[in-house]
């Protein structure tokens, strides 16, 4: 099953490496047929008769098998065997690589189902039965990630109602397709895990610099609008202190009063710095 679910979705990957070789074949093979051509007395030249019959030669060289039955004799033909051999090496190596990351996603993906479905599951006889409260953790694990594709059931209600929709049997139990189809539609890949984590604390990182920066702006702005209300304080006990007795008295007004609310205004302002 495994294999199976690798190569259907490697359909197109396996379509580009079939075409590439295709295309490859039919021109190595009449290259060298052609450089092989003129050399009549070759020992050689039974397996270069035609370009067809000299398709056996190019594959073998390009899959790097090697078998030694046809070989070019001529220069020229020597030429083109090792550029079939290093082209053939890229041809075959590059597909394979993606065809062999999918059988890892793949891979990781059963043993991940295998894993959840073993960890929010209760033996009861014979069969595993759900257990909601269990489930429910593991989704909530998945959504403070970010690895839910779905809302977040808030209530027990609404993560029975979401299991009811694949218990297509409603026996009240999921089957391996049931459950496997559940996985598939509420959690992302798992190969996708770490990218899609890292992803939502950059993003929520984000949001908090915005979100200091616009505090630290609000902050500056109110300790400005204090300071001019302190400015306007002092100019208003200058004029009160001049009209009533002159300049001790006025000094003495202005020096308790200025700093009296200038001591208040700043323990006020880191009061609501720490606040923040």
């Amino acid at each position: 099953q495994l294999m199976g679910t690798t190569l259907w979705m490697s359909m197109k990957v396996l379509s580009v490496l079939l075409f590439s070789v295709l295309i490859a074949t039919i021109v190595f093979s009449s290259t060298v047929y052609y450089a092989e051509d003129a050399y009549t007395s070759s020992p050689q030249r039974e397996n270069f008769l035609s370009i067809p019959r000299t398709f056996w030669w190019c594959l073998v060289t390009m899959t790097t098998v090697g078998y030694g039955d046809a070989y070019p004799i001529t220069f020229w033909g020597r030429l083109v065997a090792l550029v079939t051999m290093f082209l053939g090496i890229l041809i075959l190596a590059l597909p394979i690589t993606v065809i062999g990351s999918s059988f890892s996603s793949q891979f990781d993906r059963q043993v991940f189902e295998s894993q959840v479905e073993r960890n929010c599951t209760v033996r009861e006889g014979k069969d595993n039965v759900m257990d909601v409260l269990k489930l429910g953790e593991f989704l909530k694990e998945m959504d403070i990630r970010g690895n839910l594709k779905v809302p977040l059931p808030a209530t027990p209600k609404e993560l029975e109602a979401l299991l009811s929709q694949y218990d297509v049997r409603t026996n009240g139990k999921l089957d391996k397709g049931e459950w496997k189809a559940m996985i598939e539609d509420l959690v992302m890949n798992p190969s996708d895990f770490t990218g899609v984590t890292v992803q939502k604390i950059a993003m929520e990182m984000y949001t908090l610099r915005n979100e200091v920066s616009e505090m630290h702006r609000m902050l500056r702005t109110q300790q400005v609008q204090s300071e001019r209300q302190v400015e306007q304080i002092r100019q208003l006990l200058l004029l009160l202190g001049h009209k009533a007795s002159g300049g001790d008295c006025t000094r003495s007004i202005e020096a308790n009063g200025v700093t009296s609310m200038l001591h208040n205004k700043k323990a006020h302002l880191l009061e609501t710095t720490f606040a923040c």
